[in-house]
């Protein structure tokens, strides 16, 4: 079992899952904004060669989260992709 303890409080937290409940809620998502790509053609092979990045995505299955059982801090975390 992975025991953490919170560092706000140092009571055990205990691990859950992130989902989505109802609906109309397609996919839930935590994004890292990057570079938009120009529309023109050019310039977006440009940005492609200076490797300027796009939006990075992590799909909510990739998250773990983690609540406190003495104060209700509440953490999420990567699980490894």
């Amino acid at each position: 079992m992975d025991e953490r303890k919170c560092i706000r409080c140092g009571s055990l937290m205990v691990k859950g899952e992130i989902r989505e409940i109802g609906t109309p809620i397609v996919f839930l998502a935590f994004v890292i904004p990057g570079n938009k790509t120009s529309l023109n053609p050019i310039s977006a092979f440009i940005q492609g060669l200076n490797d300027e990045s796009s939006d990075q995505v992590y799909r909510y299955s990739n998250f773990l989260g983690y609540l406190c059982k003495g104060c209700g801090y509440f953490e999420m975390t990567l699980n490894h992709i």
